[in-house]
């Protein structure tokens, strides 16, 4: 059984993107509300989409550092 990967870029290249989101601290005088349990499963599966990208991405990285060396 033949399993293929497509090619994604390389771990350097994160450096120079931005992050999508990111974590702003409430001021004291704000209300903090509580997510609702369909936001916090959105959330839980963009982190999950998220990671499974980024091993990938090392994955591969790692996968052509050792196809160059072969070479």
């Amino acid at each position: 059984m033949e399993v293929h990967f497509r090619k994604c870029a390389p771990l350097s290249n994160l450096a120079s993107t931005k992050p999508t989101t990111a974590y702003h601290p409430p001021l004291s005088n704000q209300t903090v509300s509580a997510f609702t349990r369909a936001e916090l499963e959105i959330l839980r599966r963009e982190i999950i989409a998220e990671l499974r990208r980024e091993v990938l991405l090392a994955k591969n990285e790692i996968l052509d550092s050792i196809r160059l060396r072969k070479v």
